[in-house]
């Protein structure tokens, strides 16, 4: 084979597997879930556990600044908040019966309805093919007040 064509098939083949590395690392940190329960076990089990970082990390909006790897952007209030709704009944308590709606691709649990102003934001994609299931990430957690 000629050294000057195998170049660009390797540049190909290292493109490749750096891009299936960081893929790889983004999913360990980010869920995707299909149903709303598997979201409400990780919630619960985050917040079971006292996970701060584990819970906030798998939403779409977390930004580590400290550089240290350890914590980000988001106020220690909000997990606070969560805690605090999870004391008095599980998330899976709380939501159970409701499921990810099948005709939109943002969906909001929590809010005022629930007794609390902390809100947890889901934001969906398809996976695979047009008329795959949807693919529902935690986008980020806000407390409205």
């Amino acid at each position: 084979m000629n050294a000057k064509r195998s170049w660009p098939l390797a540049a190909l083949v290292i493109i490749s597997i750096i891009t299936t590395l960081g893929g790889i690392a983004m999913a360990m940190e980010q869920p995707v879930f299909t149903k709303l329960q598997q979201a409400l076990i990780f919630i619960d089990d985050s917040l079971g556990r006292n996970d701060c970082d584990a819970l906030f990390r798998a939403t779409q909006e977390f930004k580590d600044t400290s550089g240290s790897g350890a914590g980000g952007e988001y106020p220690r209030n909000y997990f606070e908040a969560l805690l605090e709704l999870h004391r008095t009944a599980t998330f899976r308590e709380r939501f159970g019966k409701l499921e990810f709606p099948a005709d939109k691709t943002v969906f909001l649990l929590g809010g005022h309805e629930y007794g609390g102003h902390v809100n947890v934001e889901f934001i969906a994609r398809r996976k695979g093919w047009i008329f795959g299931p949807k693919a529902w990430r935690l986008r980020r957690i806000f407390v409205c007040r």
